[in-house]
């Protein structure tokens, strides 16, 4: 059975991989034209045969990169830091995905609701459980890094793409409705495509803060709270 499931997530991932592929394709070809799809395609079953071990595809790979005139290399370049974005997007959601499923069989151990079952199961006192809760702390780290200063306006396009194919993921929409998701996760691909996914001066230490204050306003407070339902869920429970 868990192997049935683990078979059907990884199916779920490919289609993710695919759709969003495909809807950066078409935007590719809106912009650019076939050529510029044709080349996006042609360097990346060079650099897949590449890595999977034929010798000649490198030197394929080589020739037609040194072939390229600037702008092609720019379209290529962004093809794929757009591509490898958008992958990232559908991994998280695998990621979710698998926990979803685990937690759904109650094979899911590395969670708070799990680590109170277990306190229960111990023999604990609510009030030693209390003690245990009111001495944790937990502190965040976020670090700072060139390479991470997104514009919050790539960083907000990402985060709407997330939930859109979260909830196409999740949802048993009408066909009307999963028109819609699709043209809104299309629109924001084709932004990401239009913007500049860095700065284009020298990040300051205001940028680096703000950058810290995007992912606590916009994503860990919402961890937090479901951090908290869930402790008070098992709480209740147990």
């Amino acid at each position: 059975m868990a192997e049935k499931r683990h078979t059907s997530s990884l199916n779920a991932l490919s289609a993710d991989i695919k759709f969003l592929g495909n809807l950066l394709g078409k935007i590719i070809v809106e912009q650019h034209g076939e050529d510029a799809l044709e080349l996006v395609e042609a360097v990346r079953a060079d650099a897949k045969d590449r890595r999977s071990g034929n010798p000649d595809a490198g030197a394929r790979l080589a020739a037609t990169i040194n072939l390229l005139d600037k702008e092609s290399r720019h379209i290529l370049i962004k093809a794929f830091a757009n591509y490898f974005q958008l992958i990232n997007i559908a991994e998280d959601l695998q990621r979710i995905r698998v926990l979803r499923q685990r937690e759904a069989a109650g094979e899911l151990k590395e969670s708070m609701y799990a680590a109170i079952e277990a306190m229960h199961a111990a023999g604990m006192s609510a009030e030693a459980v209390e003690g245990h809760l009111n001495r944790a702390s937990v502190r965040l780290v976020l670090t700072a890094h060139p390479s991470e200063a997104k514009r919050k306006h790539v960083l907000f396009k990402l985060s709407d793409i997330a939930d859109m194919l979260n909830r196409r993921d999740r949802q048993q929409l009408l066909p009307r409705e999963q028109n819609i998701v699709e043209d809104k996760i299309s629109e924001n691909i084709e932004e990401l495509w239009q913007t500049h996914p860095n700065r284009m001066m020298q990040t300051l230490v205001a940028d680096e803060v703000n950058f810290g204050l995007f992912f606590i306003t916009n994503m860990i407070m919402d961890v937090v709270c479901e951090m908290y339902n869930d402790i008070r869920f098992a709480l209740q429970k147990y």
